[in-house]
């Protein structure tokens, strides 16, 4: 949605939202810890910046920089969807 109004190919902080297939509830709390564990090695990989989120049964909340600005939060959330 910010195509067009923002250069997102500079350094920058982002709010990003995602949710699974059909409102699947993937994130209840036998499985968060797992979710975690993805999430932050995919920070460590991608060298984001996680300033805060919040893990719901069926979606994510991040708050996240990237010195690589949009192109390395894109690889980032592709990395984490792929598991």
């Amino acid at each position: 949605p910010l195509r067009g109004r923002n250069n997102l190919n500079e350094p920058g902080l982002f709010f990003l939202t995602t949710g699974f297939k059909e409102g699947k509830r993937l994130l209840e709390h036998k499985h968060r810890y797992k979710f975690e564990t993805i999430l932050f090695d995919m920070i460590r990989v991608r060298k984001i910046q996680l300033m805060g989120y919040v893990i719901m049964p069926s979606h994510i909340h991040l708050l996240a920089g990237s010195t690589k600005g949009g192109p390395g939060i894109s690889k980032f959330m592709q990395s984490i969807k792929s598991y």
